[in-house]
């Protein structure tokens, strides 16, 4: 018979003993969660999506796969792991964690599903997980001060109503709260500017922020990219969304307002992904152009001169234009003059220099024309007068360029030679006359003589009709431009060969190459056109369908590439390749 106190101690022994198994049991059940770093963010913000696996002994466990959430950027389909050890009331406890990175891209409200984990040949599924994305620059716009976001970025433009060719600045400008510090920042390349001329403006400083209020809220905001814009036809051109990765420091006062009480302990750092709004510009068209626009649109200043006012016969001479100030100075054309007879015309030259001072593209570009003097005399270049258009007072300005004299004169140093008359001796013919039988014809026995007659003869009509075949094609700037038109194109398109991999510039040369060959042929403006208008003149000189649609297609690729230069150098030579066979097919139907 057992003792009263003996019985007592084996029950009390043999109740720990089951609560023990029992937890040894359950700390043996594997155990799976899911969760959030955020359940409210703004789009462009990242947040963690992590799946714990913990319990005693986990044995072959499956990585989770990452849920697939159209609404979200998976950043990485490798996720991050970390494991951890515990040991509570002497039981071994591992956790493993598998986070992956996501980034928001529209508003919504979206779950991450239920995700099913094998254990042990066990599967063991989480809750789904509900999060709340709020747009960021629909936020930026709302009068609602409670609903600005912290830090977002808007594309702003200097003019949304431009003229065609006319200079605006983009900036991309980003705000943000007192209580944030911007580490670091990287705009996305590609933006793309499709039918505008685009110049980087920015200097590789460091942003400077000032204050600025918006709807009674204290923001800093500063210029993250400058670019000069220059658009190339009427239309409604739309400017791509910007986007731009930031790295942020909230300061230690500074509480995250989806958060929780500890919400944002150790989560003071932070990468979000900005976006900017698209923004439509309604470029306008040019009044109707006056004589002589060159295309200039700006402020600009317009000179003429020449080398040297007296030369000699055979000699040089240069005139030369210098169109100079702020405005689309890499796209000025050629101002067309009309020179006086005795002299040739030769290809004229370009040169260009800007750079960007005070936050715009100024410079000046020069067109040099070559003069070779072949008669003496004195001659006038005539007074003529340059337009451009003024931007800011909105109306054509007329610049005019005086008149110049030329004097021509003869080289003192070249030698004159005379062909003196020739006196033959003739003597009278005496004494018996004979008459002998030739055995051919006088006029073929004196074939040499008949040929020495005619030939030159025929020399001098064919000298006198190719020189005046000549003049005529150089005192006429229309056919002279019109002939030399597929070689200045070869060059242009040489240019675009020696680019290497300066794809922005290469395809631009290769857009000059196409237009400048179309304007050429058809004596019309070879600059501040739309694309449409050398395609119409295409139409109306009646060259074929396929050939014009290849002419667009490579225009189209042209404004692409110049403005978001992504190719490669197999590309452009390809499309250098399809330019040279579209220049043949042209030049055999213009």
């Amino acid at each position: 018979m057992l003792k009263t106190g003996n019985t007592y101690f084996l029950m009390v022994t043999g109740l720990l003993f089951l609560l023990i198994l029992a937890g040894t049991a359950r700390a043996q059940d594997p155990v799976v969660e899911a969760l959030v770093s955020e359940n409210r963010l703004y789009t462009g913000e990242r947040v963690n999506f992590t799946i714990e696996i913990s319990g005693a002994s986990i044995r072959n466990m499956t990585p989770p796969p990452a849920p697939d959430i159209p609404e979200l950027h998976l950043v990485n389909p490798t996720p991050s792991t970390s494991t951890s050890f515990s040991l509570i009331n002497g039981v071994a406890s591992t956790k493993y964690a598998y986070t992956y990175t996501y980034i928001a891209l529209i508003e919504g409200e979206f779950t991450f599903p239920a995700v099913s984990v094998s254990v042990g040949g066990k599967n063991v599924s989480t809750q789904p997980v509900r999060i709340t994305v709020i747009d960021r620059n629909s936020a930026a716009a709302s009068p609602d001060r409670e609903s600005l976001p912290d830090v977002f970025v808007r594309l702003e433009v200097s003019d949304n109503r431009p003229v065609v060719g006319q200079q605006i600045i983009a900036e991309l400008v980003l705000y943000f709260k007192d209580t944030i510090e911007i580490i670091s920042f990287q705009p996305a390349a590609g933006w793309r500017t499709d039918g505008f001329w685009k110049e980087n403006l920015s200097d590789g400083s460091q942003p400077r922020a000032e204050t600025t209020l918006m709807n009674g809220i204290r923001y800093r905001k500063a210029v993250l990219t400058r670019h000069a814009l220059f658009p190339g036809r009427a239309d409604r051109l739309v400017l791509s969304s910007y986007k731009v990765s930031a790295n942020l420091r909230y300061s230690a006062r500074y509480r995250d307002s989806f958060s929780g009480v500890f919400g944002s302990l150790g989560r003071n750092q932070r990468t979000v992904e900005l976006e900017s709004e698209p923004i439509t510009i309604n470029v306008q068209p040019l009044p109707n152009t006056t004589t002589n626009f060159t295309g200039a649109v700006g402020q600009f200043e317009i000179s003429r001169m020449v080398t040297a006012n007296e030369i000699t016969i055979g000699e040089p001479l240069e005139v030369i234009t210098r169109i100079e100030g702020i405005g689309n100075v890499p796209l000025i054309r050629q101002p067309e003059y009309v020179f006086p007879d005795g002299f040739e015309d030769y290809r004229p030259q370009e040169s260009v220099s800007f750079n960007a001072q005070m936050g715009r593209i100024q410079g000046h570009k020069m067109f040099t024309n070559v003069l070779i003097a072949r008669r003496a005399g004195e001659f006038r270049l005539p007074e003529t007068s340059i337009s451009y258009y003024d931007d800011r007072a909105r109306r054509y300005v007329n610049k005019t360029l005086p008149a110049i004299t030329i004097t021509v004169l003869r080289d003192p140093n070249v030698v004159y030679s005379y062909v003196q008359d020739s006196r033959f001796n003739l003597a009278p013919v005496t004494g018996t006359v004979t008459w002998l039988a030739s055995s051919a014809p006088v006029e073929r026995s004196r074939w040499w003589l008949w040929a020495g007659f005619i030939f030159p003869l025929l020399l001098t009509v064919s000298l006198l009709g190719h020189l005046t075949y000549r003049k005529k094609m150089n005192d006429n700037p229309a056919i002279l431009r019109s002939r030399q038109a597929f070689g200045m194109a070869m060059n242009k398109l040489s240019e675009a060969e020696q680019a290497g991999t300066d794809f922005k510039k290469a395809y631009a040369a290769i857009y000059r190459c196409i237009t400048g060959y179309i304007s050429d042929k058809r004596q019309t403006a070879s600059a501040g056109q739309p694309d449409t208008y050398y395609l119409e003149h295409l139409q109306q000189a009646g060259v074929d369908q396929e050939v014009i649609k290849q002419c667009k297609k490579l225009l189209d690729r042209c404004s692409t590439i110049r403005y978001a230069p992504n190719t490669t150098r197999s590309y452009l030579d390809k499309d250098i390749e399809n330019t040279k066979a579209l220049l043949l097919q042209l030049r055999k139907q213009l």
